[in-house]
């Protein structure tokens, strides 16, 4: 009996293992600094890395989710396709709603699982993001730096790299 068992769940994960599909988003990050009122259209590719006939819905998530809108929400790869190169267009608001600093919106590309004839379904399926940051400036002067340590040695020469990025007006 309890081979039978440890034999049924090794096939169970075999089926679930095989089912699953390689996805993936590019760009993974896309950064823009606030502009009031700015509109823009930003491309994104959605890729099918196994070349398989699978749907994949889009949908958008976070803190800026209002202000991005999709082209497209449900798109349809065939074996033959590699990636498909999809649009959104995020638009900032006028007035200075957000406060200084990073605001965050995400894309979100999942796999549609498919359906056994009954309707049942058993698997497990993928999703990719691509996140969409927006630096909103500080008002007067505001800097960011980091610290990083390189190559320090026993006779106590060291490599410091100090990046600083300009976060104000």
């Amino acid at each position: 009996m309890r081979y039978r068992n440890i034999f049924l769940l090794m096939f169970v994960f075999l089926l679930i293992v095989s089912s699953v599909t390689a996805l993936g988003i590019t760009p993974g990050r896309t950064t823009i600094n606030y502009e009031q009122g700015l509109e823009q259209e930003v491309s994104f590719s959605v890729l099918n890395n196994e070349h398989n006939s699978v749907q994949v819905v889009l949908t958008i998530q976070g803190e800026l989710a209002d202000s991005i809108t999709l082209y497209e929400n449900i798109i349809t790869f065939e074996p033959s396709e590699d990636s498909r190169q999809l649009k959104y267009k995020i638009k900032l608001p006028d007035s200075i709603a957000l406060v200084p600093g990073l605001h965050q919106a995400e894309i979100v590309a999942m796999e549609l699982p498919k359906q056994n004839a009954d309707g049942t379904y058993v698997g497990a399926t993928v999703a990719v993001v691509s996140q969409v940051n927006v630096q909103v400036a500080c008002p007067g002067k505001c800097i960011e730096a980091d610290l990083s340590v390189l190559d320090a040695e026993e006779n106590g020469t060291a490599t410091f790299i100090v990046p600083i990025l300009n976060r104000g007006e």
